[in-house]
């Protein structure tokens, strides 16, 4: 995995499920993309943000086998709105007291 010049992970396991917002990792290797990509941690929801300027974020290109997959920020910024990169095991309610559409 590799975000401009920077190496984040050379044999990271990651999963990037192209239905969800959501790419999941092991700790380190997911931190350093949010770092690189400007992400900002909010402790009261256990979630990453970032603001929704594509224009201002790198790519991140994804390494398998011998092919380079590559995600430009208007693909992981959903909708130009917000992406949430999460390191935490899933909770269906990760904001108790709140509606999920």
């Amino acid at each position: 995995i590799s975000i401009d010049e920077h190496v984040i992970a050379e044999r990271p396991q990651i999963l990037i499920n192209p239905f969800s917002a959501f790419i999941y990792g092991p700790y380190i290797a997911i931190e350093k993309i949010n770092l690189l990509i400007g992400y900002s941690y909010l402790d009261e929801q256990w979630i990453y943000y970032t603001s929704c300027s594509a224009e201002t974020k790198p790519d991140i290109i994804f390494k398998i086998g011998n092919n380079n997959y590559t995600i430009n920020p208007s693909e992981y910024l959903i909708k130009k709105v917000l992406m949430i990169v999460d390191h935490e095991p899933y909770d269906p309610d990760p904001f108790p007291g709140t509606s999920t559409l």
